[in-house]
């Protein structure tokens, strides 16, 4: 009988279901540079159904039923504007400040400018908002419309110094002398389906459509149509709200159901992870923090620099950083005290030999209630049987004491968002030879 011990590396969750490496679960931590934490949710102003948003001069809020201007130092909100029934949806945001525009997918209100008294008013630009669908703006300089009357996989954009953008908004066409300059114009995109988000993406704009993604790229005065370089052809994203980023860099969910990110060189690289995506996720970037909240209906997943983690015990679905700190929309941990749980990838003894773990050993700080176990895939089902946990020593040491040829270990602890960390994770086990028994695999030796 010898006796060793290996550590088990910290990182994120397993890219796929045959992947061996990687954890199978972070319940409520997310991945450090060297270590395990509970994540810290930003500020929850505000419930699931807002979405902040934060332009150059002026903060908004909006929801199914209304907009509000928010005053960052108090939070304290002003109503701009109500949204007539059936406008509700995944709001997108323009900023020309002092004009700006909000399109629902059922509604687009506007604050433009009165020419009688020189006054700035919000308006509903249309009823069935059948002229714009999705909003966004390119270098501060031009609106660009995704979903126009002229069908929903089409998109146009202004003038550069968006002098047009009501007629766009309103539907009309542009003038023979626009037309000649190149410098307003619309495309269709090289996919069916609707246009379902925009963002600008280093110096195109990212289109993502229910059946495709396409680069509106410059040329000149003009757009031109890029693909993403590394995407399926008819990958497009699930929903209006599956994609979120910065001008650096996006990460979208895909109608395939796995994670991609995108960056400004237009190289599109697939992550994987479809087991943890949920049906209709939310994608928020934190441009501080650097990193992506997935959200779902009551949990959310984490993509940092170090991997995926999750799923959390919180949901966020926006997120911007004011000047008293970032605020967000969502639902908050449930207490102060989080409890994590986490558990390794498939620990495989080898064909030939069976181990005894003694215990688990972690290196952490700010935990409480540390326990230990370990699963092992013994059922005919193929699902993986845990043993009863055992509760850690002073020294953070659990006594396992279980026999395994592949198994999973886990440990379930307590303690404050960013206070709590784990820099590693032990395992010592016992092994011996048992290729001389019937039913395993090998033979004996034979002497010579």
């Amino acid at each position: 009988m010898r006796e060793s011990s290996f550590g088990i590396q910290i990182g994120g969750l397993r890219r796929d279901s045959k992947d061996p490496a990687g954890f199978s679960m972070l319940k409520n931590l997310a991945v450090g540079p060297g270590y395990l934490y509970i994540p810290a949710v930003p500020d929850i102003a505000r419930d699931t159904g807002s979405q902040f948003f934060r332009g150059r001069t002026k903060t908004f809020r909006a929801t199914a039923t209304a907009i509000y201007e928010v005053t960052e130092s108090t939070m304290a909100e002003t109503l701009v504007s109500t949204v007539p029934t059936g406008g509700g949806g995944w709001w997108s945001f323009a900023d020309f400040g002092p004009v700006y525009v909000f399109a629902s997918g059922g509604r687009v209100i506007s604050r433009r400018q009165t020419l009688d008294d020189d006054e700035y008013v919000y308006s509903t630009v249309s009823a069935a908002a059948t002229n714009a669908k999705v909003v966004a703006d390119y270098n501060d300089t031009r609106l660009f419309v995704g979903g126009t009357s002229k069908g929903t996989n089409t998109v146009s954009w202004s003038l550069i110094d968006g002098s047009d953008i009501w007629t766009i908004l309103d539907g009309g066409d542009a003038t023979p002398q626009q037309i000649a300059l190149l410098q307003r114009g619309t495309a269709v995109m090289p996919w069916r389906g609707e246009v379902r988000a925009m963002f600008q993406l280093g110096d195109g704009m990212a289109v993502y459509g229910a059946d495709g993604i396409t680069i509106l790229a410059p040329t000149g005065k003009s757009f031109g149509m890029v693909d993403p370089k590394g995407l399926p052809r008819h990958i497009g994203i699930p929903c209006r709200s599956a994609v979120g980023g910065d001008r650096m860099r996006h990460v979208f969910v895909g109608t395939d159901g796995a994670l991609y990110t995108l960056d400004e060189s237009f190289q599109c690289e697939r992550l994987g992870f479809e087991e943890y995506m949920p049906a209709a996720p939310v994608v928020v970037h934190d441009p501080i923090e650097s990193q992506w909240w997935i959200s779902g209906t009551s949990t959310s997943y984490l993509l940092t620099a170090g991997g995926l983690s999750g799923p959390v015990s919180a949901v966020v679905t926006s997120l911007i950083r004011s000047v008293a700190g970032p605020v967000a929309s969502g639902i908050d941990y449930a207490t102060a005290t989080v409890e994590a749980e986490m558990w390794s990838g498939l620990l495989d003894a080898g064909d030939n030999a069976q181990k005894r773990m003694t215990f688990l050993r972690a290196t952490c700080d700010g935990v409480t209630g540390m326990k230990g176990a370990v699963s092992y895939g013994t059922r005919s089902d193929g699902t993986f049987k845990t043993r009863p946990w055992a509760a850690a020593s002073r020294e953070k040491a659990m006594f396992i004491n279980s026999v395994f040829t592949s198994a999973r270990a886990g440990i379930l602890f307590s303690g404050a968002p960013e206070a709590a960390r784990v820099y590693g994770l032990e395992a010592r086990y016992q092994y011996h030879d048992r290729r001389a028994v019937r039913g395993t695999r090998g033979v004996t030796k034979q002497e010579e």
